[in-house]
């Protein structure tokens, strides 16, 4: 089997990952937001800051209760179709051991992954943050 490599991310990604958030459990959701931090600087432009680790075992958090979901995205990130009758999960579920770890890898070093991921972490936290009247 060839090694797999991940599409770089695109709109739909976006959507994919909103849900995961949203499904996440609420100390899921408030560690994925402590994993992001924005920092001004002398200018006052906002620098954001992302953990990487934290931001690792948040999602990885996340994923529990939401396995299909979660394999369903990670099998299109590396453009895995289901065939014989499989659907794109099942497929997922027979690659070999690791092959998650080497997608998240991946998908982590990609360039602009930090700051997509940042700006759906602060929409989620705008999303449930208190409005005021």
């Amino acid at each position: 089997m060839e090694p797999l490599t991940i599409r770089p991310l695109k709109e739909r990604d976006f959507w994919s990952l909103l849900k995961i958030l949203r499904g996440a459990a609420k100390e899921t959701q408030i560690e994925l937001r402590s994993a992001v931090a924005t920092v001004r600087d002398a200018e006052g432009n906002a620098n954001v800051i992302v953990n990487q680790e934290a931001l690792i075992r948040a999602v990885l958090d996340a994923m529990v209760g939401q396995e299909d979901v979660i394999k369903g995205w990670l099998a299109d990130l590396v453009s895995l179709k289901g065939a014989k009758g499989k659907t794109a999960v099942e497929a997922f579920d027979e690659l070999p051991l690791g092959s998650t770890v080497d997608i998240l890898e991946q998908l982590v070093e990609q360039e602009g992954f930090s700051d997509f991921f940042s700006r759906v972490s602060r929409l989620a936290s705008k999303a449930t943050a208190p409005r005021s009247t």
